[in-house]
């Protein structure tokens, strides 16, 4: 018999952070955000064969509003 899994046993991940939000816009794009080391952020647009390092969140929503995301 398995033992029962204690539900306050699972680290669970917020849903809607402002770095996830940004990961969905990026997303909806066909592009790809993931974090790095500190505040960067590395940027993919796997179709293109395209990737780059952004320094922060901030400069990721910049980026997102000018290829027509929502951020």
């Amino acid at each position: 018999m398995k033992p029962a899994l204690n539900i306050s046993q699972i680290a669970l991940q917020p849903a809607d952070t402002p770095f996830r939000r940004l990961e969905a816009g990026f997303a909806a794009k066909g592009w790809r955000l993931y974090p790095l080391d500190g505040e960067k952020l590395y940027v993919t647009v796997p179709a293109w064969g395209l990737s780059g390092v952004l320094a922060n969140q901030a400069a990721a929503r910049q980026l997102l509003l000018k290829i027509g995301g929502a951020a």
